[in-house]
């Protein structure tokens, strides 16, 4: 009995899963799985990541898939940017800092507790990853020399 549970257990999770990839929602997933809530659907999809042969796939496959949505929604305002509206200007760079986010080239500014320095914003800063290890050893070097 227990294998058959831990059996049909498995094959949720794998069609939450399956869903998710389709670009499926938590909320839609739990009702078409038959789990009572988001919640439900959420730890199993989880729990589907843990198990070693299909996270690296599936994150992957997941940030194809978001990477694939940016790109529709900035399609689908950027002609309103190129004609000049502001909003339309804000939400294409910020799809497209979120997708450099995605791709792992943002790194939020390395500021020090009370740091007043006028030329650093809020916003991420975005370089290329030899840049990033070039920005690493600095901050190794500093801070071995302090």
């Amino acid at each position: 009995m227990a294998t058959s549970r831990a059996a049909r257990a498995r094959e949720k999770e794998n069609q939450v899963v399956a869903l998710r990839l389709e670009g499926k929602d938590f909320d839609a997933i739990a009702r078409e799985v038959g789990y009572r809530d988001r919640s439900g659907a959420w730890k199993a999809y989880q729990k589907a990541l843990t198990r070693r042969e299909i996270a690296t796939e599936t994150h992957e496959d997941e940030r194809r898939l978001e990477l694939a949505r940016l790109d529709e929604l900035q399609a689908s305002i950027f002609q309103a940017a190129q004609r000049g509206d502001l909003a339309a200007h804000d939400r294409v760079l910020k799809i497209m800092k979120h997708r450099d986010r995605l791709r792992g080239l943002s790194v939020a500014p390395v500021r020090a507790v009370g740091s007043s320095d006028g030329d650093q914003d809020d916003d991420n800063v975005l370089v290329g990853p030899d840049k990033l290890d070039e920005l690493r050893a600095k901050v190794r070097t500093k801070r071995a020399s302090q």
